[in-house]
């Protein structure tokens, strides 16, 4: 599974807690075990399918904590506003995931104004289900 990265924040993104079924379980078939454009920056013991550097991309390197749970590091972070990197896995990653922003220091960023009105628009739906299970009972 080759996994693409673009960074639409605002700030740099040191690295990706991932979770998914297998994902880490890696078996000696990564994208370094294939020549493709950019697959310059592949070690030979990476291209000989050396576990877990055959899936790692140009800028990233893995902590895994098992088959199913690690972080992928970015060095250097993945640039804000529009910043790549891609890496491969067994599989896809589950959709949640958590990111680190900035290295060390690094930016705070504040919620985009259209997050905060989704939030505010879930709370009024939460109120309106409320009050409507209220009135159904009375």
């Amino acid at each position: 599974m080759l996994v693409g990265v673009v960074n639409n924040s605002a700030s740099t993104v040191s690295s990706l807690a991932l979770t998914g079924s297998d994902i880490f379980g890696f078996d000696g078939d990564g994208i370094c075990t294939f020549t493709f454009v950019g697959s310059g920056y592949c070690t030979a013991s990476q291209t000989a399918g050396t576990d877990p550097g055959d899936y790692q991309g140009p800028t990233s390197t893995f902590a895994i904590t098992n088959a199913n749970s690690g972080t992928v590091n970015f060095s250097p972070a993945i640039a804000a506003s529009g910043g790549t990197s891609y890496f491969s896995l067994e599989g896809a990653p589950t959709a949640s995931l958590g990111v680190v922003v900035g290295t060390g220091g690094g930016t705070t960023s504040t919620p985009a104004p259209s997050s905060i009105t989704l939030l505010g628009v879930g709370f009024a739906v939460i109120l309106l289900i409320q009050a409507r299970r209220k009135f159904a009972r009375a």
